[in-house]
């Protein structure tokens, strides 16, 4: 029974700083009433207005959603996560210019924010601005360089439903390789296919320059086969192969 009471009061209880990290909560039909019961009492209470605005997100009321989290910035404007949850909810609502806004400013406010520079990115290929989406991606990989290959790893759903198009993506990576390689082969593993996937990587990725031990290889035509370099590597041809030569003759 304690602990019950204290955790009600842990929740209830306001943010002591701008940098915290409200973690989501589960929401009921009692979750609205709550907040403007508590909003009626004090106007100001920016930490009432997120979670009101974390209540209509939940419940896919996006325009209400948004509306309240603008008032918890308007409130608190240094709080980096209700920048953010703007900036999303903005998104979602296709008004990019004011999505980019609100996630620089959540990315000012804590600079290591992975996640707000990864919406950032999205929301600068939404207005075509693909140099300045690749230099927000890296930053959300430098950030964090574990969430970010757990978020763009190709088993995962990450770009599965954000990157649509693999011409954004290839344009992406290109600009991406010359900087953080690692990042542009995560990013491009959603059209890898095997062999042939790797070979269009390095040709449009990489450029038309082969190097030898990171590139595209090719082993001798003929003769006793060198060890296989790292990089994409030819299979054998199909069909009867010959042997090493001069055990069968020519």
């Amino acid at each position: 029974m304690v602990a019950f009471f204290l955790f009600g009061f842990l929740l209830l209880a306001g943010p002591a700083s701008g940098g915290e990290d409200i973690r989501f909560e589960q929401f009921s039909p009692r979750e609205e009433q709550l907040w403007l019961d508590r909003l009626r009492r004090n106007p100001q209470d920016a930490r009432s207005y997120f979670f009101l605005g974390r209540y209509y997100d939940f419940v896919h009321r996006d325009q209400d959603a948004a509306n309240a989290f603008k008032k918890a910035t308007l409130l608190r404007p240094d709080w980096a996560q209700a920048f953010f949850n703007l900036g999303k909810l903005y998104h979602r609502l296709g008004r990019m210019p004011d999505a980019a806004v609100a996630l620089r400013r959540a990315t000012l406010l804590k600079a290591d924010y992975a996640a707000a520079y990864h919406f950032l990115g999205l929301v600068e290929i939404n207005l075509g601005h693909y140099p300045e989406a690749a230099t927000a991606l890296i930053k959300a990989y430098d950030a964090n360089p574990g969430w970010a290959e757990k978020y763009y790893d190709g088993t995962s759903y990450g770009i599965h439903s954000e990157f649509e198009q693999k011409e954004v993506v290839l344009r992406l990576v290109q600009l991406i390789y010359p900087t953080n390689q690692r990042l542009a082969r995560l990013l491009y593993n959603r059209w890898a296919r095997g062999n042939a996937g790797m070979k269009e990587y390095w040709r449009e990725v990489a450029g038309a320059e082969k190097r030898s031990e990171t590139g595209y290889q090719e082993p001798p035509l003929s003769g006793y086969p060198e060890p296989p370099q790292p990089g994409y590597l030819r299979g054998p041809e199909v069909g009867f192969q010959r042997g090493l030569e001069g055990r069968y003759g020519r």
